[in-house]
């Protein structure tokens, strides 16, 4: 009896050390797939990529629309977000810009300074023209913050204006409504300037002057001075050569 029940109790005692052993198993098995499942995450987030699409196109006064083929853009990588700090790339980080003001009128004034820094400091940037449905998409592009900007005026050849559109920032991903899109599709705001009509002005008569030039009519007050100055010295002349002792001292002619 004893025996029994000393051997029921050694099973007892086998069973539970390998029931611990294997939880004690589970739990490592557990503990490295989490690991593999957290290590894939980091390794799909890092290597994740979105694109931009832009999407030009115009209307005009009279709401017809327009798409425009062959616009040039410009793509610049700005920096990064990274736990809730802007972290500017390289080629930015000298450019003394702030971009913690996310409202639209301070994130128009960030790019428009932004590119003129670009521009000044000759920073290379992603071309591209936009297709015949006035589309132009940029691909493969790592997450964060992007610079576009058209860099040459589109020339209407009905009216000879021309059309621009002002630099602008877009987000990979961004947030619409409750969903983060990775495939950014962007329609810069377009503005036409009309053509500048020169207008001639009108040629201003010329001034009169006081001082007499070559050429200019003489008026009649000056003509009989010099007239009677003539008279004068002929007279002068004359006495003088008919009597060489004459001489003549304050002699007014009036």
């Amino acid at each position: 009896m004893c025996n029994k029940s000393a051997k029921n109790k050694q099973q007892g005692e086998h069973g539970n050390m390998k029931r611990k052993k294997q939880k004690k198993i589970k739990a490592a098995v557990v503990g490295l797939l989490l690991a593999i499942m957290m290590v894939s995450n980091h390794v799909y987030a890092s290597e994740q990529t979105g694109s931009i699409t832009i999407y030009y196109r115009t209307v005009n006064e009279k709401e017809e629309e327009q798409t425009w083929e062959g616009v040039p853009f410009e793509l610049y990588y700005v920096g990064k977000t990274e736990k809730g700090q802007i972290e500017f790339h390289e080629a930015f980080v000298d450019s003394g810009i702030s971009l913690s003001d996310t409202s639209s009128s301070a994130r128009h004034e960030q790019a428009e300074r932004l590119y003129e820094y670009a521009k000044q400091e000759q920073i290379s940037a992603v071309q591209g023209k936009t297709n015949q449905n006035g589309r132009v998409t940029f691909d493969d592009l790592k997450l964060g913050i992007y610079l576009v900007a058209q860099s040459e005026h589109m020339t209407d050849a009905v009216t000879g204006g021309n059309w621009f559109s002002s630099p602008f920032l877009v987000s990979v991903p961004t947030w619409i409504g409750d969903k983060l899109v990775y495939q950014v599709t962007a329609e810069p705001k377009t503005e036409y300037v009309p053509i500048q009509t020169s207008i001639k002005p009108t040629p201003e008569p010329p001034k009169k002057s006081d001082n007499v030039k070559t050429g200019d009519s003489m008026p009649i007050e000056l003509l009989l001075i010099v007239l009677t100055s003539s008279v004068c010295l002929i007279v002068i002349l004359w006495k003088k050569k008919k009597n060489p002792f004459f001489y003549y001292y304050g002699t007014q002619c009036l």
